[in-house]
């Protein structure tokens, strides 16, 4: 025989928990129904189905064996899952990393925020398993439901960086402020690297950190290096912010784990202490091998470039001095013409000046806090191409040049 239930469960309240938090879940609100009709149709089949003996044997069992039948129930999950969908709202929350913030030689911290993550089809799963129980426990027994949510750790946590308590190096770089467009490439490109956290053992990606070069993502047109050429380019100035952080880099006593140098000597920078970036092939990155977490400080003040390391004060003071040495120069070819008929007999243009190529040895030492150099190394060999002088010039005057 059927267990048939009162029609008061339609109007019954359960309350939905999470972390002292309740959300009274009306069963109306979402269209929830007992299907009373079928279970009655099929309680009434029961001992009167197959032939005559069946039917007997069925009802003689009934009597000692009696049936419960279980009594189904539908309702609308579309109302259910926009319940859910406001209490998803108050739950939720994203996961935010640990961070610091250095500003006038002071370091300050913002602790980190575990995410919740509320999967609303996987409570609607379980709240519908809660209530399919309606019909065998006791109604005071279904008053409450736990809903289930996935906690996300953050991957930098306030332990993590809470040492960070020193600059441990730093280097500047300067340039000329009349070129807005590569002074904003400059300054987002700082703003992008700023605070940057690395963890011990991390490799940091200066590619990925500066994100798409594109004047969608921020960046100008500005002159960049291509080809061995000075053309104009989007993202112009962020090489010089790369380069910098390069040398703060090797002050720090990183591991450099990927550097290019430009093909052209640059003029903000000693040969070989440059490096240079272009999105999707060729990336600066380097390894924190230090046991502490350690941060990326990147402004512009005034026309300088200022990027230094923050890290943990260690009881071994170290000074690091890069030198660059120039071991040979590259003498350029003859003169690239270029023909201009609307220029006069014997008239020459000069465009670009002739500039001999490099080789530069760059070396690393390292003393101790008493002054005394406990090591050295060379730590990269360059070569810069020269750049032939470019002039222009009639056609008459070039086959009397030549």
């Amino acid at each position: 025989v059927a267990k048939a239930l009162d029609t008061t469960w339609y109007n019954k309240i359960i309350f939905l928990e999470y972390d002292g938090m309740n959300f009274p879940l009306k069963f109306n609100d979402f269209s929830f129904a007992f299907q009373i009709d079928e279970a009655v149709h099929e309680a009434f089949m029961t001992g009167r189905k197959g032939g005559l003996f069946e039917k007997l044997a069925a009802i003689s069992s009934l009597n000692k064996n009696p049936v419960n039948i279980k009594m189904h129930f539908k309702y609308d999950k579309s109302k259910l899952y926009a319940i859910l969908e406001g209490i998803k709202a108050k739950i939720e929350q994203p996961v935010e990393n640990a961070g610091i913030n250095y500003q006038n030689g002071k370091i300050s911290f913002k602790k980190e925020t575990v995410g919740i993550h509320f999967n609303i089809d996987k409570n609607i799963e379980k709240i519908v398993n809660e209530i399919s129980k309606i019909d065998n426990i006791n109604e005071s027994n279904i008053n409450k439901i736990q809903l289930e949510v996935d906690i996300i750790k953050p991957h930098i946590t306030y332990d993590d960086i809470k040492e960070i308590e020193v600059m441990l190096d730093s280097f500047s770089t300067q340039f000329n402020a009349w070129n807005s467009d590569r002074v904003h490439n400059i300054k987002l490109a700082c703003e992008r690297i700023n605070n940057t956290i690395i963890l011990p053992g991390e490799i940091f990606s200066m590619d990925k950190a500066l994100g798409p070069r594109t004047i969608e993502n921020g960046y100008k047109n500005s002159t960049v290096i291509f080809m061995n050429e000075y053309v104009e380019g989007v993202g112009g100035g962020v090489c010089q912010v790369t380069t910098t952080l390069y040398n703060a880099v090797l002050k720090t006593m990183l591991d450099v784990v990927e550097r290019t140098h430009h093909t052209l000597a640059l003029e903000y920078v000693k040969p070989g202490l440059d490096a240079t970036i272009a999105e999707g092939y060729i990336d600066f990155k380097f390894r924190n091998n230090k046991d502490y977490a350690i941060s990326i400080y990147a402004e512009v003040i005034g026309n300088s470039v200022v990027i230094g390391i923050l890290g943990k004060k260690e009881k071994e003071q170290y000074t690091v001095r890069l030198e660059s040495q120039i071991v040979s120069e590259i003498q350029p070819d003859s003169e690239e013409i270029i023909i201009d008929n609307a220029l006069k007999d014997g008239v020459k243009i000069y465009t670009r000046a002739a500039k001999n190529g490099i080789k530069a040895i760059v070396y690393k030492y390292l003393y101790n806090s008493k002054g005394q150099l406990v090591f050295q190394e060379k730590i990269s060999e360059d070569i810069y191409k020269p750049v032939r002088a470019q002039v222009k010039m009639n056609s008459r005057t070039a086959n009397f040049h030549q």
